[in-house]
Parts: structure tokens; sequence; C-alpha cells
């Protein structure tokens, strides 16, 4: 948080935020069942990663599954160029890949960011979520059953989203912590 820069690449995060619990996971569970197990000691308002307030940021390669949140990448990017490339995130209980921003005015986000060549199976809200930031391009990338949208974007600036592939998305109401879904 509040640096230069971050770099991960070649990393598997795997039940961060959440005990992995299958049937919790898959999309089987009722809106009020999700409720209870993110409200339960099985889950923590964690994930794979939360990268905060840093300048360049570049995460590739890497692995996300079972995890309460995916890639939460929050206010970043103000330094130039940065980007999200061949990762696969899979069953996580919010969004896989999401650009977050530290407020919902549409003031914030991070910025200058490609999200490229990702996979997204089964994310149980949105496959790719960005909120806020401007200058941002989702590019080439698969999203596969995504119990919301496939890709989400709210009160973004110039934002590019180009030749994705999104398959079997927006399959439910509600997402894997049990809120209503967008």
């Amino acid at each position: 948080r509040n640096c230069k820069r971050v770099t991960a690449r070649n990393c598997r995060f795997t039940q961060l935020g959440s005990d992995g619990t299958v049937n919790r996971h898959d999309q089987t569970g009722t809106q009020a069942e999700q409720a209870a197990f993110w409200a339960s000691g099985s889950t923590s308002d964690g994930g794979a990663c939360r990268i905060r307030e840093v300048e360049v940021v570049t995460v590739q390669d890497c692995e996300v599954d079972y995890c309460a949140r995916g890639l939460r990448i929050q206010d970043c990017g103000s330094g130039g160029s940065s980007i999200v490339s061949g990762c696969k995130t899979y069953r996580t209980l919010e969004s896989g890949i999401y650009l977050a921003a530290g407020s919902y005015t549409g003031t914030d986000g991070s910025e200058n960011f490609m999200v490229s060549g990702n996979t997204v199976l089964e994310a149980y809200n949105n496959g790719i979520l960005v909120i806020g930031g401007k200058s941002n391009t989702v590019q080439g990338n698969n999203v596969i059953g995504a119990a919301s949208a496939g890709i989400q974007v709210w009160h973004s600036l110039d934002s590019k989203i180009l030749s994705n592939s999104v398959f079997d998305c927006n399959r439910l109401v509600h997402s894997g912590i049990g809120s209503l879904g967008d």
C-alpha cells in the first residue's frame, strides 16, 4: 500500500478470506445460505490480494482459487502504465479481477491499466469489475460462468472494453457473500 511499484508474477493465491467450502463457491447456494456463510467464521473480509495506492502495478501469470475476493487493485496506476495479464481466477465469492475505487463517487479509482489475456471462471459476482478510474482497457479476456455480469463498469471515464469473450454469465441475482449482484 502507498508505494511506487508492486509486481506479482507466477503466484498462487488459494483459500484467502474463505476456507474454500466447495458448495459455497460453486454457485449452488441460495442468497440466504451465502449470507450465512459470509457471516460465519469460514470467511473474512479478505481475498487473494488488495493492492492500494500504488503508482505502477504488474500482476502477471497468477492463479486465484477459492478465495473471497480475487485480484483487487484499488486507486492505483497514477505513475504510468499498469497491467494485469495472463492470470486465472476460479470460484471466487466476489469478482475475479477488480479495479476498485476508495469511494463510489467517480473521483478516484485505478487508472492507466491494461487488463488483458486473463481467464475468469465461475466468479460468484462479476467476472471483471471496474469501479471509478480512468483510461483503463479490458481486452482479450475470457470470462465464463460469472454469477453476475461478465464485465461490469461503474463510474469510469474513458474505459475501453475490447474483444473479450463472455460466456454463460448473469446466472444468479445474488453474489457469493449473499448480497444482490450487478
